[in-house]
């Protein structure tokens, strides 16, 4: 089994792996045969996913729409997003990217698991050694939570026995089904994902952090917070968050002022084209990124940028950025630089196009990484696990410690009367949420899942109108067409 293994990780393409689908779409990239822990670090690094795979789930969500007067068409992988078709494939499609990226890493992370497991190790060798297998176990319940949150049924009492995807904890697994594979239950799959974290943060902990494209212990907190809410096991939710909110502080976006002073350049332009709001300090309150363009198939890259583009982040979404006060005043957040470039609505080619852009990131091109987990989602984890617990007084405190970092400092005082008057302290937790996570790791789908499934319409450019019921059985992705092919027994989600 073990030669198996190392000719696949040693590249020697002359067996199985010249049918990649047969191997869940697994493609793998490592051209070495691990021994040293040194060795087995690299592999972990190959474990990262460097594609994204949830990015487009976003244009199956409230936050996007199309700008009838953009220029040109959408993108033809895109429309079975956009749409709502029964599957995201398009015609002829039969790999999956998002199906095959998570699998190869639960490949690796199964190689560092397995072998560590019987490999002896040298005193100087095993801090290196724990925080290895510690990212590992982290990586695999990483791949595993957007696997079921893609390709199942939300995590319920009411779905624990629902078919969730296919389950490999050993690279014999992997070996032994090459075919007909076979789907876990919601409650199998679940409980692997807490194991793992749980695993990873008792290896990780203590360790020194190596940099935001690999997991440490907080951001294994962080993640843990995020499965517990999910999980809605609140308790446990809060005390991961906590672990970090007491670490960290929110980068204050009231400092953008200072920005803004110090340019010598009109607003419009401040953040526009290969600039954005992470070229401030906001990127301090990021924990973890991912795809970070291994050179493989590309990573990162904003794919709603938009001025003259087609796609665009919705009227619904801007909205939530404009709120009245008690006095009536327009409070100011600082987030509206995300979404805003203040520049006049322009013609091109004969057509208005949007003032507005999406522009999160530092660099618009293909190597940027994405959010993974910030700090702003987990203070908001918290803030919701205390309203469901009618904790209302601690989740509304950390509503406010959150925003104070984000809403001009002139208008909080309007805002924190505001929110102290809400009597839906869950309803303003979870528009703060939407606020703060917007186009972070395809979060926004994950939440209409979870949160009742609701309906949704989508209007093309020519004016079709699209619509997801309520409890719309396409809120769970088709199995993809290449494991159909090499399992065609594999219970399939209804349509």
């Amino acid at each position: 089994m073990k030669a198996i293994k190392n000719i696949i990780l040693g590249g020697m393409v002359l067996i199985s792996l010249s049918s990649c689908n047969d191997l869940l779409d697994i493609d793998p990239v490592n051209s070495m045969i691990p021994k040293s822990v040194e060795d087995y670090e690299a592999v972990l690094l190959g474990a990262y996913p460097d594609n994204e795979f949830f990015m487009k789930t976003e244009m199956m969500t409230d936050n996007v729409a199309v700008n009838p007067d953009g220029y040109g068409d959408m993108q033809r992988d895109y429309v079975p997003w956009y749409t709502w078709a029964d599957s995201h494939q398009t015609d002829g499609q039969e790999y999956d990217y998002y199906w095959g990226e998570l699998y190869r890493s639960i490949f690796y992370a199964n190689t560092i698991i397995d072998d560590f497991e019987e490999k002896e190790v040298l005193p100087e060798d095993q801090e290196l050694f724990e925080t290895i297998k510690g990212e590992a176990h982290a990586i695999r319940a990483l791949s595993y939570f957007y696997l079921a949150n893609l390709y199942a049924e939300p995590y319920s009492s009411e779905n624990l026995a629902k078919a969730c995807v296919p389950f490999n904890i050993t690279t014999e697994d992997l070996h032994e089904r090459t075919q007909n594979n076979t789907r876990e239950s919601v409650e199998v799959v679940w409980n692997l994902i807490v194991a793992d974290l749980e695993e990873a943060s008792k290896l990780l902990a203590g360790k020194r952090p190596n940099t935001k494209v690999r997991f440490n212990y907080h951001s294994v907190e962080a993640l843990r917070a995020r499965v517990y809410l999910y999980m809605d096991n609140l308790d446990a939710a809060i005390s991961s968050s906590s672990k970090v909110i007491t670490t960290f502080k929110p980068w204050d976006m009231n400092n953008i002022q200072d920005i803004i002073e110090s340019e010598n350049e009109p607003l419009e332009y401040l953040f526009t084209g290969e600039r954005g709001v992470m070229d401030t300090g906001y990127q301090e309150d990021v924990l973890f990124s991912m795809c970070t363009n291994g050179g493989r198939k590309g990573a990162g890259g904003n794919i709603y940028y938009y001025s003259r583009g087609l796609k665009k982040p919705s009227d619904d979404l801007f909205n939530c950025f404009i709120e009245k006060g008690i006095e009536n005043d327009t409070i100011y957040d600082y987030r509206r630089f995300i979404f805003e470039s203040f520049a006049d609505t322009e013609t091109y080619y004969g057509k208005q196009t949007g003032k507005t852009v999406y522009n999160m990131y530092s660099y618009q091109g293909p190597q940027h990484p994405y959010i993974g987990i910030k700090l702003g989602e987990v203070i908001l984890i918290r803030a919701e696990a205390y309203a469901r617990k009618q904790l209302n007084t601690k989740a509304i405190d950390d509503v406010k410690l959150l925003m104070k970092k984000r809403i001009q400092t002139d208008h909080f005082p309007d805002y924190e009367a505001m929110v102290d008057a809400e009597t839906d302290v869950l309803a303003r937790v979870l528009k703060e949420r939407r606020k703060e996570t917007a186009f972070d790791g395809g979060l926004r789908w994950f939440d209409l899942r979870r949160l009742g499934k609701p309906a949704l319409t989508h209007v093309d450019k020519e004016g079709n109108v699209f619509e997801l019921k309520k409890g719309d059985l396409r809120y769970v992705l088709q199995i993809p067409i290449s494991e159909q092919m090499h399992s065609p027994n594999m219970v399939l989600n209804p349509r």
